[in-house]
């Protein structure tokens, strides 16, 4: 084949809120989760998240993770990751209610320091 899966450009996405949730403001915060996952076995080392159109971004925690594969007796590149992994940011409601809070942008970045697009393709 011209293209496999496991060669995938770093990607993923956040999974809550759902399409159509709504966030009750009498909550204090609100837990954003999600995936990501980067081709070649590479490792998701960072998932953030803005609030504020990109201008800064939040550490969220990658809490998921596979154990490498093939990596008995191995250091460095040559242990594996094949499987999405899960995040979780906990966000004050009030950040959500800021003004220039008008979207949530999600990012991740791999072992190899690629990071998802700007604009990615799927």
């Amino acid at each position: 084949p011209e293209f496999i899966i496991n060669q995938l450009n770093i990607n993923g996405a956040i999974a809550y809120p759902a399409p159509e949730e709504v966030i009750p403001k009498s909550q204090k915060t609100y837990a954003f989760k999600g995936y990501a996952y980067s081709g070649g076995g590479r490792k998701v080392i960072r998932a953030e998240l803005s609030f504020d159109q990109g201008l800064s971004w939040e550490l969220s925690d990658i809490h998921t993770r596979e154990e490498p594969r093939w990596a008995d007796f191995c250091s460095g590149d040559k242990a594996r990751h094949w499987c999405w992994c899960m995040w979780t940011l906990e966000v004050p409601i009030e950040k959500l209610l800021d003004k220039k809070c008008v979207e949530v942008c999600f990012r991740a970045v791999d072992q190899s320091m690629n990071k998802m697009d700007e604009r990615p393709t799927w």
